[in-house]
């Protein structure tokens, strides 16, 4: 089974919610990543949806910035995996898909906000939710928008920055 995915940083989604429509009724995306949502509990899940075939797993920011937002296709089975007490700080859903009952894979969307991009003790966390989600036998893949312009991804290397040598090591 093929499973197209799309992943985009949405700087506000309450201010382009026809591009969302659009995408949510054109596409055939099965799970569509979305970071810095922007949002709160003022905007329903039913007026982001608008009639859609995808529900949605939400992590908003109390301030309305940051945040993310995840919606999957009706059809696909997903077991939406809580955060552990011990990550509840970070911005992240983390979801299984089961195709069958020997395919599965594990989708982990972060939004790391810039202003923590040199905060060690965050950065350690973020890299102990990678370890953490990656103690299972099937794939993992992580998305989002993590923030850390010190790194040179191409390379891979890092500039300057001990935070960002940490996360690139994790």
């Amino acid at each position: 089974m093929l499973l197209r995915c799309k992943l985009f940083n949405a700087r506000s989604l309450c201010s382009k919610l026809s591009n969302l429509h659009l995408l949510l009724h054109s596409y055939d995306f099965g799970i569509i990543f979305i970071t810095e949502s922007w949002l709160n509990g003022d905007l329903s899940d039913s007026l982001l949806l608008s009639g859609s075939s995808y529900y949605i797993l939400r992590k908003d920011r109390y301030d309305g910035y940051g945040g993310v937002l995840v919606f999957i296709q009706n059809s696909l089975k997903v077991v939406n995996n809580e955060l552990t007490t011990d990550f509840l700080q970070l911005e992240c859903i983390i979801l299984d898909v089961m195709f069958s009952y020997r395919s599965m894979y594990r989708f982990v969307c972060v939004y790391n906000p810039p202003a923590l991009a040199n905060d060690i003790p965050h950065t350690t966390l973020l890299c102990s939710l990678f370890n953490y989600n990656c103690c299972v036998n099937y794939p993992v893949f992580f998305v989002g928008d993590f923030n850390y312009p010190n790194i040179d991804w191409g390379i891979p290397m890092s500039f300057g920055s001990v935070s960002h040598d940490y996360f690139l090591t994790c």
